[in-house]
């Protein structure tokens, strides 16, 4: 009885290694199959791009400034001796031809991003309507500037013919002939010779002019009226030369009463002053033309937007074109802060070898600044940093002699354009002065230098290694709610000094990035 007590079923042997089979199938097959990933949620920080290097201190010395570009100087506003700030406007190249292309590149960026807006929002017929409205009031409002170009026209011409017949009469006889003479003896020869010959000139031209307005009409062509406008500054400027050359014939008059001169002086300004309120007016009315040209421009682009309809692909081209204008904009904006000589440091004007008016070439030193500072830091910095460095860059800075805690700050104030190859590497010499004077900084020390080259707030930020490269692209992979992976299109901004990386199109706040797989 105790024998046959001791024995068990024979049915719990195959399901107990049934049971042993699946355990150890799923700890040596389970977790290999299973699919493994690490992610984080996307959220807002502060990123703070730096490029980090090694520069050696040096006495500081003067920096010589010039233009990028040729040109004729407009404005100098410092004079040797004077006390300047970092940034601070130094000289001025003329720099009206760009600002009109930079006021024209505007324009289109806008007219490109209205565009943009029409096609995404779509169309309503009432916004076709509103918008051939707008189309024929922008047109009417340019057809009559067109119109009143006949009055400017006219005024302009009175105003010159006033100038030259009236206001210099007394100063010639033979006025309207070729071999005009003066009323008064002129004792700088040069100076007699050249408002004869002036007066001379300016009937010449006022008969050309008075020509030309005789076959400008109210139904003339816009462009008939446009050249006649650019004709009418030049002889508009013949004048002004004319009027300038008879004061200096009076300014040089022998023999003639102190009276006399002023009632000459003052009916030659007066002449003067209405010929350069005529040219004024002018110059007006073409930026009137034009800006209402591109008003026009702009209106009708949209219209045809509106009537044209949209698709994705429309989409798409569009928002290149917005890139493309904004790019052209920017290199404008670029060549426009070429005009100008800025500080690039606190420091003292201790040479300024140009005037008003001369024409200058590019890249001759025409302003020298010595800094305020007693020391300077060279570094070199590799190219693939070089780009992400400007003047007027902070930096943060050790010194090895006094260790991590002793921390001092700098600015970058000049870069050199040429480059220093180094174990085969291209890298460009960089120059910061010392913010503060400090009696602990000598010659030869090692810098280690911390540049800030962007900061920006309240941004997407992720991992860097959280952004793939694929078939020319930068992907992310996206944890769904349903735990399925979505691989995104993102587009990149700065890299941040700590491994984050800006992410300005592509993923949201709160959204699962995978930054590792399995």
């Amino acid at each position: 009885m105790n024998l046959i007590a001791l024995k068990k079923p024979k049915v719990f042997i195959p399901i107990i290694i049934v049971v042993i089979i699946i355990v150890v199938g799923f700890l040596f097959f389970g977790k290999d199959n299973a699919q493994e990933y690490e992610f984080i949620v996307a959220s807002k920080d502060t990123l703070i791009q730096e490029v980090n290097v090694t520069g050696n201190v040096e006495p500081a010395e003067s920096v010589d400034l010039a233009f990028e570009k040729g040109g004729r100087v407009s404005y100098i506003y410092v004079e040797i001796g004077d006390k300047v700030n970092i940034g601070q406007s130094l000289m001025q190249l003329n720099n009206s031809e760009l600002i009109a292309q930079l006021n024209e590149a505007k324009a289109n960026v806008e007219i490109q991003k209205a565009k943009l807006d029409e096609l995404k929002r779509g169309t309503r017929p009432e916004e076709i309507q509103v918008k051939e409205a707008e189309l024929d009031k922008a047109q009417q409002d340019l057809n009559n500037y067109y119109a009143s170009s006949i009055d400017v026209l006219n005024d302009a011409y009175a105003k010159a013919d006033d100038a030259v017949g009236t206001k210099t009469d007394e100063l010639f006889t033979n006025d309207y002939s070729d071999n005009p003479q003066l009323t008064f003896t002129v004792s700088d020869s040069r100076a007699k010779n050249e408002v004869k010959q002036y007066r001379s000139l300016s009937t010449i031209k006022l008969n050309e002019w008075n020509n030309e307005l005789q076959s400008i009409k109210v139904n003339s062509s816009d462009e008939k009226i446009e050249q006649a406008l650019k004709n009418t500054k030049e002889y508009l400027n013949i004048i002004r030369d004319f009027m300038a050359k008879a004061l200096t014939a009076v300014d040089n008059a022998a023999g003639v009463s102190a009276s006399t001169i002023n009632t000459y002086k003052t009916n030659i300004n007066t002449g003067r002053t209405n010929v350069n309120t005529a040219f004024t007016s002018v110059s007006d009315q073409e930026q009137n033309i034009a800006a209402q040209k591109i008003t026009v421009e702009k209106v009708q682009n949209e219209l045809d937007l509106i009537l044209a309809g949209t698709v994705s692909e429309q989409i798409t081209a569009q928002e290149a074109q917005v890139k493309q204008t904004e790019a052209k904009k920017q290199n404008i904006q670029a060549q426009l802060a070429k005009t100008a000589i800025r500080s690039p440091i606190n420091g003292i004007i201790t040479n300024q070898d140009t005037k008003v008016g001369e024409i200058i070439s590019a890249n001759t030193a025409i302003v020298s600044v010595i800094s305020e500072a007693n020391w300077e830091i060279k570094t070199d910095v590799p190219e693939a940093d070089i780009a992400k460095i400007e003047i007027g860059d902070k930096a943060k800075l050790t010194l090895d002699a006094y260790g991590e805690d002793v921390k001092f700050s700098a600015t970058v104030i000049l870069i050199d354009p040429a480059e220093t190859v180094i174990e085969g590497v291209s890298n460009y010499k960089v120059t910061l002065h010392f913010d503060e004077k400090d009696e602990r900084i000598r010659s030869g020390m090692t810098a280690n230098l911390d540049i800030l080259t962007a900061e920006k707030e309240n941004v997407i930020a992720i991992p860097q290694r959280a952004v793939i490269s694929k078939n020319g692209d930068k992907i992310v992979r996206i944890l769904k709610d349903d735990e399925t992976i979505e691989e995104v299109n993102v587009i990149t901004g700065i890299r941040g000094s700590y491994g984050n990386i800006e992410i300005i199109k592509g993923i949201s706040e709160g959204d699962r990035v995978i930054i590792f797989m399995k």
